[in-house]
């Protein structure tokens, strides 16, 4: 049996597994998906021991995104440049290979709306943030990207990665400036853990404080489906995003890495409804 797993801490709350459990199913492949929740001070442990078991391939979640390049035997030319990895394919030979699928994953529901924003506003400059802001820079004509994180050394860190490759004026900010200086953007995301689990309940700020008249609020999280910053922004009659379309896309992205197949679309179908109903 080829055994799959998604590594993060926190990790009880993902539903990877009814994506992927399914999906493996349908097409007869004997596999089975687990999670295993890491604590940050044991990842380098936990790894080496990884390592040392016959897996076949792993979804990376939030803290681990990035950490986890230093392990990677190969990495895709497209995640190298993100800086982040959020699936792992193991061959044979117990070769590790690293891909990023979010940026796809988080642009899809973006592009199937119609958008077309050229200011962002983004919260967070960990793992998904880099695949949100890499994406964004590529597919769209971006003229100005503002991050702010807690720690300001990662949010410059992010900036100027992106001033490398694209021509929009990538700068940091803090919570408190954006609300004095009332400047206004086309899209907001949150990519932090703010607002699921332990964090439930919890926002950065409030997406009024920021939103220009057209703006679409993106919120990474799926689980709960609607976060306190969704709700405050579907309050303030602005145009929402949850992480559930990302989430799945994402995964069926993997999903092919790992199986060469596509991800069944009866499954893709039933989707939506299975994760509600948790």
């Amino acid at each position: 049996m080829k055994k799959y797993a998604v590594l993060g801490y926190p990790v009880t709350h993902s539903l990877s597994p009814l994506i992927h459990t399914p999906a493996f199913a349908y097409l007869k492949i004997n596999a089975e998906y687990t999670k295993i929740e890491i604590h940050p001070q044991e990842f380098r442990r936990t790894v080496s021991l990884l390592k040392e078991e016959n897996w076949h391939g792993f979804n990376v979640t939030i803290p681990f995104k990035q950490e986890v390049i230093q392990y990677l035997d190969f990495i895709d030319p497209a995640a190298e440049k993100i800086g982040a990895v959020n699936t792992i394919s193991i061959d044979e030979n117990n070769k590790w290979t690293g891909y990023n699928t979010d940026a796809q994953g988080f642009l899809r529901p973006l592009l199937e709306s119609g958008a077309d924003p050229e200011s962002c506003l983004l919260l967070g400059a960990g793992g998904a943030a880099r695949a949100v802001s890499f994406g964004l820079a590529e597919q769209f004509n971006l003229l100005k990207m503002t991050i702010v994180n807690r720690s300001a050394d990662k949010a410059e860190k992010l900036a100027a990665e992106l001033k490398k490759y694209y021509d929009a004026d990538f700068s940091v900010s803090t919570v408190e400036n954006i609300k004095l200086l009332n400047t206004r953007f086309d899209l907001i995301v949150n990519t932090t853990s703010l607002g699921m689990g332990r964090l439930k309940g919890k926002y950065l700020l409030s997406p009024a404080s920021a939103a220009g008249e057209n703006c679409i609020v993106y919120d990474l999280i799926y689980n709960p489906q609607t976060t306190k910053f969704l709700q405050l922004a579907e309050e303030q009659k602005l145009r929402t995003i949850n992480g559930l379309p990302m989430f799945i896309h994402q995964a069926a992205l993997s999903f092919q890495i790992w199986t060469g197949q596509e991800f069944p679309a009866a499954v893709t179908a039933d989707l939506s409804k299975t994760i509600l109903r948790h």
